[in-house]
């Protein structure tokens, strides 16, 4: 005869605890994606992009499309190109123009979907700051 193991019943602050980690990475220090600075949030960080370089994330995935995937192509490409001595007011327009024409654009490819930076809270926040998750 097989015996049932014993099981524990979860308590809901149990449950709360285990997913307060996950909330915490909203706000979790994000580096800009045009610098080194540190932000105290992604949501601060794209707040800047915007602001001081003149690029908006959210605009530009929601014209160039690609979504949830699209958004994490196009920071690893923007975080590669900036560490690899990219002038980042040059990377903004590169970046305008390829959306502007419609494509091709240069951050599409798989190479793309690995991440530029180690622990990148931006790619951690993507899903809810774009408010999808696809």
């Amino acid at each position: 005869r097989f015996r049932k193991p014993p099981t524990r019943v979860m308590a809901a602050e149990d449950e709360d605890e285990r997913w307060s980690d996950w909330e915490e990475e909203d706000d979790a220090p994000t580096q800009c994606l045009f610098s080194r600075r540190q932000w105290p949030s992604a949501a601060e960080c794209l707040r800047a992009a915007r602001e001081e370089y003149g690029f908006d994330l959210q605009d530009t995935i929601a014209r160039a499309g690609g979504g949830f995937y699209g958004a994490v192509q196009l920071v690893n490409y923007v975080r590669g190109r900036v560490a690899g001595g990219a002038e980042p007011m040059a990377l903004v327009d590169e970046i305008a123009s390829a959306v502007a024409s419609g494509g091709p654009y240069p951050w599409q490819g798989e190479a793309y979907l690995r991440p530029a930076m180690e622990d990148d809270p931006l790619l951690y926040s993507l899903g809810g700051l774009l408010g999808d998750g696809d």
